[in-house]
């Protein structure tokens, strides 16, 4: 968890470096039930869509953005990234954020935690929507739902980073399926925006519950490879080794963070 907020953290300081007057858009692709990954995020982008393509994974979602007393308590993720922007000099721009923050306590919001999780709420709002990344445009099929909110949400030609986590190698095991969904990821993403990418790392199953579920091994060279062939350059690309392969399926994550070049 430490590792995947570090990186996270990285790219939010990147996306803080943008010219002070963007509208900072970030899309996020197999958002899955969780908000975690919106947390450095909202720091720093004025809009966040979650795509996800199980409805209950979206169910989850909506009920914390409407503080529904069933969803998950994130809580302990909000006060571990303040500790990690606070003692780390690598995140100015993202503890100067945080620091602003802190002078807009009230009596409404009473802690820099409150204050924090109603900027995330309202950055991501309503912007919960379907997607298939291995469908023609990333659409469920016979929706436009996708499409829809990207244009009302100003990023009809792509996104400043698309972000995708722990998806597309643990959904097919295809190297040519795989390479088709890179392909509809990297395709939201605006012309000099970003690609962030978590994965597991030479994972040819993992499990879910008691059973296997088949992968596409992926590893920090190959991801490199990919990404290049396709017109993005390599901000940074980083490993966590030592998972059990034999017990859980995979040796550790990739985390990778590619910007697209501009022609």
């Amino acid at each position: 968890n430490a590792s995947i907020l570090y990186h996270l953290a990285n790219v939010a300081e990147i996306l803080a470096s943008l010219r002070s007057n963007q509208t900072i858009a970030v899309l996020d692709v197999g958002g899955g039930p969780t908000i975690y990954q919106h947390i450095p995020i909202s720091l720093v982008a004025d809009v966040i869509i979650h795509a996800e393509i199980l409805e209950e994974n979206r169910t989850e979602v909506y009920q914390y953005l409407h503080q529904e007393t069933r969803s998950y308590d994130w809580s302990a993720y909000f006060r571990v990234m303040y500790k990690f922007l606070e003692n780390n000099e690598r995140f100015p721009k993202l503890l100067e954020k945080v620091c602003a923050m802190r002078e807009m306590l009230s009596e409404s919001n009473p802690s820099l935690e409150s204050v924090w999780k109603k900027l995330l709420i309202d950055r991501v709002a309503m912007r919960v929507v379907p997607c298939d990344v291995f469908h023609q445009d990333m659409e469920v099929s016979g929706s436009n739902e996708l499409q829809l909110i990207l244009n009302q949400s100003g990023m009809s030609e792509g996104a400043n980073l698309v972000e995708s986590n722990f998806l597309l190698e643990s959904a097919t095991s295809s190297i040519t399926e795989w390479g088709k969904g890179l392909d509809r990821l990297m395709s939201k993403v605006a012309p000099g925006g970003f690609l962030s990418m978590m994965a597991i790392r030479n994972a040819c199953w993992y499990r879910s519950g008691e059973g296997k579920i088949a992968a596409m091994p992926v590893d920090e060279v190959f991801l490199r490879r990919e990404l290049e062939q396709r017109s993005f350059s390599l901000i940074r690309t980083y490993i966590l080794l030592g998972s059990d392969a034999d017990a859980v399926g995979y040796d550790g994550m990739v985390f990778v963070l590619a910007k697209k070049n501009v022609s």
